[in-house]
């Protein structure tokens, strides 16, 4: 615990080479992060939490470097995010059974007998 809290506050000091707009979202990703591993147990889809979790580095780019993030940086956020809900649905869908089991949610789930169909989705989505 000590080292999580070190390398943390070692992180904390990254905001302050950051404009306002870059740190405010640095902030929120960090909030959806420290977040992330309560998601299996009550967000339906917790590859979707994930692929905001992954994705928040674009927005956070666009903004330390423009001071705002384009319309264009928010396609390139919701690109990486479905792509990474494809990609950690298919590893879901081997754990189905377990995570019924233990009473942990994911998009295998979720999806049910459509999961192959929303994982070509969200590729599709992923490369528009």
């Amino acid at each position: 615990m000590a080292v999580a809290a070190a390398l943390c506050a070692l992180a904390a000091l990254l905001l302050l080479f950051l404009n306002e707009a870059a740190m405010r979202l640095a902030l929120i990703a960090a909030a959806v992060a420290g977040t992330y591993p309560l998601a299996k147990r009550f967000f339906p889809i917790p590859q979707l939490y994930l692929g905001v979790a992954f994705s928040f580095g674009i927005p956070m780019a666009f903004a330390a470097v423009l001071g705002e993030v384009p319309r264009l940086g928010w396609l390139f956020f919701a690109a990486n995010m479905f792509w990474v809900v494809a990609y950690d649905t298919e590893y879901a869908m081997v754990d189905r059974n377990d995570d019924l089991k233990l009473g942990i949610r994911s998009s295998a789930i979720f999806f049910g007998r459509w999961d192959v169909a929303a994982v070509m989705a969200c590729y599709v989505a992923s490369s528009r």
